[in-house]
């Protein structure tokens, strides 16, 4: 029996949190606030900002002909423990509806990457096969496609640091990505992800003949993954008979349990028996 394996709602930290920066520090017009000392699109790379920083030095081979990347934000992974104190991690049942996949399909590669459906446009297909058969099959009532499900909780670090050679420079921008960050955690929130934010100010660097002068977060996110697997045979809908109840809170409900009167046979996917 084909089935098609996929993962959703993963956001990838790092590439969410850099697009998150990009996309937010020029609303606030930094170049202005600081009388053009620095522009309002300040690098932000996936990397710490003296590694950045070295690099273009080691590019150059000469100090007199080294471009500095500072003032630069950088945004590092730090650890990805699971999460074993909240309630998540076992084997259950959604209802894969065109929604999702409508939903899903009208975002590019890189997109869905960073948001964290890490579903190939093969996949896609197959699903949308399979919707379009089950509806021809009863239009009026068309059998569900189920998907047999592991839902995973764990606890991404990143570590976001601010670096220039200026003083009052860092602050600034220090100030504003913290400011961000906060808006990220709002925005985290609803797709149903906590942030917690730590911030330390102070840090120094001389290794580059001159003083450096650095501000980092550390921030720890809970977020769950869901990873997949749906028969994709629309002559046989696959489910899952035993199925443990959870409240979903990711927005829109993308996917949906059954209710009991809607189970069917077993099937030997994810989690299955």
């Amino acid at each position: 029996m084909p089935v098609e394996h996929f993962v959703v709602e993963s956001i990838d930290p790092v590439e969410w949190m850099i697009a998150f920066l990009r996309t937010h520090i020029p609303d606030y017009h930094l170049s202005q606030i600081t009388n053009k000392r620095i522009s309002d699109n300040v690098n932000v790379v996936d990397a710490h900002p003296l590694a950045m920083e070295m690099g273009a030095l080691v590019s150059a081979g000469e100090a007199e002909n080294y471009q500095t990347v500072l003032p630069c934000i950088g945004v590092e992974l730090q650890s990805v423990p699971e999460d074993t104190k909240f309630i998540g991690g076992g084997n259950k049942t959604y209802q894969i509806k065109q929604s999702l996949v409508d939903e899903i399909k009208a975002e590019s590669m890189e997109q869905r990457y960073i948001d964290g459906d890490l579903v190939p446009d093969s996949t896609l297909q197959a699903l949308e096969g399979c919707l379009d058969a089950l509806t021809q099959a009863n239009p009026t009532n068309p059998s569900p496609l189920w998907a047999d499900a592991i839902d995973a909780i764990f606890r991404p670090s990143l570590e976001v640091s601010v670096w220039s050679d200026d003083t009052q420079i860092t602050r600034i921008v220090a100030r504003f990505v913290r400011a961000i960050l906060h808006r990220a955690r709002k925005e985290l929130k609803g797709k149903g992800i906590g942030l917690t934010i730590d911030a330390q100010y102070g840090l120094y660097n001389f290794d580059f003949g001159r003083m450096l002068v650095g501000a980092q977060f550390t921030m720890t996110l809970i977020s769950m993954m869901k990873v997949l697997a749906a028969e994709v045979d629309s002559t046989s809908p696959s489910f899952t008979s035993t199925v443990k109840k959870v409240e979903l809170t990711y927005p829109e409900n993308r996917l949906t349990e059954p209710t009991s009167t809607e189970m069917g046979p077993k099937f030997d996917g994810i989690g299955g028996q």
